[in-house]
């Protein structure tokens, strides 16, 4: 057998990985991230209200870009967590999914359009399903 047929171990974290990857794990990050997701789904429907928004559109706003930060910052959190691999985060289909909803939200677009990609951001309510124990 030779070195390229031998199987191909998973190469253990960099000290400064671990760290972050336990963070990454940890429940209670899942679960306020889970609780992130659920507050940006409300805030999508209250924004779809115009007296509302007319109202509160600056404090929306404001905690819109909030939450988008908040979600930026846990995809860096989970690729870090990947060590000196990060393309390993996109193994993982939820992952993909995550990242392609948090960059449309990233995407500038016209108030009326922005409306319509905002509700990308109710897609990753779906991922409180997997959240949900059986």
């Amino acid at each position: 057998m030779t070195p390229s047929d031998a199987p191909q171990r998973e190469a253990p974290l960099a000290n400064w990985a671990r760290p972050v990857e336990r963070l990454a794990n940890a429940r209670s990050f899942n679960n306020i991230m889970t609780g992130g997701i659920a507050v940006a789904s409300i805030l999508v429907g209250i924004q779809t209200y115009p007296a509302i928004n007319e109202r509160f559109g600056d404090i929306l706003e404001v905690t819109d870009t909030v939450i988008i930060t908040i979600f930026v910052m846990e995809l860096i959190i989970r690729m870090l967590a990947c060590g000196q691999r990060p393309w390993r985060f996109f193994t993982s289909g939820w992952n993909v999914f995550d990242f392609l909803v948090v960059v449309v939200c990233l995407i500038p677009f016209s108030r009326e359009f922005g409306a319509v990609l905002r509700l990308a951001r109710v897609l990753r309510a779906l991922r409180l399903i997997s959240a949900i124990p059986r």
